[in-house]
């Protein structure tokens, strides 16, 4: 098995995924637009509504995403990889299935495609993903966009009458040709950035991972530009640019060679120091977690039983508390008396805010998550190796209510044993949605109802795998008859559905897949690939006659491309597939076609 990993070179494939996503979210909206009931709003909101994840894995969407302002590649990243269920339900079907297939292949291949350590097994499922995802794009050109007439989405509109505005300002335009109405849009994926996904595999191959470059050092060098122009008189500004230049040169050399003879000039160089972390704490990263060691936040068991005496949460919350240390104390200690009492010094808990979690990602590297009780950052995945649901993953999900740490005394003795521990709210697997990767399905969970007596435990934090990013099934809503009122529930209601993103960054990505080398057996029990058959079957199928055809839109060719991305031909292009002798020679025909598709290359954004 070979792996690849970044090597400081080669070009950065990325710029192609982030277009090819921001391409088809603007077509989605302009779909929802040209629906009636208020779509976009609805999914607006159902972004507003997922929550973050880490520290900036996942970033809250503020504002509206269907405006897609001041978005940059990380946005698109996190608004594809949230997005089945913000649009799910949005569209009727078959529309709304497949737009979930595009949106799960795209988040499948661009979860491969980005990794920073490949195999030959990784390389070959992405292969396969990128054929899949060239079905399901050309499934979505040929059934789902013919099926809506679609034009300018609002924000596209708005910004085209602001352009014009500002060239009749300025003269270069008469003001009799304004905009007079929106113009008709339609899916174009015919343009290069779309051909150049096929090349990810190869490119791997021979220059490493796609991270291996990075664009920062000129988009930083052009900042550094901008800031010297404000100083100039905007008159003659290159040669005051130069000027500057050279004068800053100088400056620096200057201050090196003071800094030579031991004498520091401040302000001509960053100050800012970079931390190491595992320099300055090496034993941070080994441990599993770490829990602080005050004891500010007491928790006296009695007075808490008799603050919510009514909360279902709390039944049968010292009995459960008092069962787990002591069989972990039995499972950890065999001196420790079967038969005796388990006593806690002064009968409390200290209660905590944050845990953190470290972990081996599927790279080999060491990672760190924060569970934060109260916050959305409270889901977590426990190692459950034994469990019966029949799911491929041997872990399950929970809820953090509480992290505490207990001191438990020995009998016969004043010494104090300090036990860590967490307060979870169990979510169960649904059995009747099946979700591996070729059902295009994010895993779906639930709350166990109250009166489950497995609703509520206790975990040892030890058992954690890593946090976990749970988006709400909005098209479900909410519902009261999970739990009752309770200190462990929202005052809006429990979502009767959470979706596991299986996509929130590479190192789950690697878990759901089944090949992550630093995983050993907290990963999927089998690969998790896409079948190229399967996803070709889902493709395919008879769909609904559309209600609303656009006016002269071309059909697709149904031929598949075995390797790469291949662009639908058009109808008047009377060369067959079939002459080509390779996937290159078809692509080569395509691109040198005559002159009439040139426009075929136009930049949706």
């Amino acid at each position: 098995m070979t792996a690849i990993s970044d090597s400081g070179s080669g070009p950065s494939l990325a710029s192609g995924a982030v277009r090819q996503c921001a391409v088809l979210l603007m077509h989605l909206i302009r779909i929802l637009e040209s629906q009636p009931g208020n779509l976009v709003d609805k999914l607006d909101e159902n972004f507003r509504r997922v929550p973050g994840f880490g520290t900036f894995t996942i970033r809250k969407f503020a504002a509206n995403v269907s405006e897609m302002k001041k978005l940059a590649a990380r946005d698109f990243e996190d608004i594809l990889q949230c997005a089945i269920p913000c649009f799910e339900g949005l569209l009727p079907e078959p529309h709304d299935s497949n737009v979930r297939i595009l949106l799960f292949t795209l988040a499948y291949w661009h979860g491969l495609a980005k990794l920073r350590m490949h195999t030959d097994s990784s390389l070959a499922l992405l292969d396969t993903a990128t054929t899949a995802l060239g079905e399901a794009l050309r499934q979505f050109e040929a059934v789902t966009c013919p099926a809506f007439t679609t034009q300018e989405s609002s924000a596209e509109y708005s910004k085209r009458m602001r352009n014009h505005a500002r060239l009749v300002t300025r003269g270069l335009a008469p003001a009799q040709s304004a905009p007079s109405g929106r113009r008709p849009r339609t899916f174009n994926m015919k343009t290069p950035k779309t051909h150049f996904l096929g090349d990810y595999v190869a490119n791997i191959r021979a220059t490493g991972t796609t991270d291996s470059g990075s664009t920062q050092t000129g988009e930083f060098k052009h900042c550094d530009i901008k800031r010297r122009y404000a100083r100039t008189n905007k008159k003659d500004a290159d040669e005051q640019l130069v000027a500057q230049d050279v004068i800053t040169s100088k400056l620096n050399h200057m201050a090196d060679e003071l800094h030579d003879i031991g004498v520091d000039v401040p302000s001509t160089r960053s100050t800012v120091q970079l931390i190491d972390d595992e320099a300055t704490d090496p034993s941070a990263v080994q441990e599993h977690h770490r829990i602080a060691v005050e004891q500010r936040n007491t928790v006296y068991l009695s007075q808490l039983i008799a603050d919510h005496p009514d909360d279902p949460a709390l039944h049968s919350f010292v009995h459960d508390l008092r069962t787990h240390l002591h069989s972990r104390l039995l499972a950890t200690d065999p001196s420790w008396p079967a038969d005796a009492a388990l006593i806690l010094d002064r009968n409390c808990l200290f209660a905590h805010a944050t845990a953190r979690v470290n972990f081996t990602t599927y790279d080999l590297r060491r990672a760190q998550d924060i569970i934060h009780v109260g916050t959305d950052k409270c889901f977590v995945m426990v190692h459950t190796p034994g469990s019966a649901d029949g799911s491929l993953y041997p872990w399950t999900y929970a809820q953090v209510l509480g992290i505490y740490h207990a001191n438990v005394l020995r009998p016969g003795s004043t010494s104090k044993l300090r036990m860590e521990l967490l307060w979870v709210r169990w979510l169960e697997r649904d059995q009747t949605w099946s979700s591996s990767a070729n059902d295009f399905r994010l895993p779906r969970v639930s709350f166990l109802p109250s009166t489950s007596p497995d609703a509520f435990g206790f975990i040892d934090p030890a058992d954690v795998l890593r946090a976990s990013h749970l988006i709400p099934g909005f098209h479900y809503g909410r519902t009261f008859s999970l739990l009752g009122p309770s200190l462990a529930r929202n005052v809006a209601g429990d979502w009767r559905y959470y979706y596991v993103n299986r996509f929130v960054d590479r190192d789950i990505v690697m878990r759901y897949v089944g090949l992550g080398v630093g995983h050993l057996t907290c990963r999927a029990q089998t690969v998790d690939k896409l079948d190229v058959e399967i996803v070709f079957s889902a493709c395919t199928a008879d769909p609904e006659p559309p209600s609303s055809p656009q006016v002269g839109s071309a059909e697709s060719e149904s031929a598949t491309d075995s390797s790469m991305v291949a662009c639908p031909l058009d109808e008047e292009d009377e060369t067959s597939q079939d002459e080509y002798s390779s996937d290159e020679d078809r692509l080569l025909a395509d691109l040198q076609g005559d002159e009439s598709d040139a426009s075929a290359f136009e930049d949706d954004l």
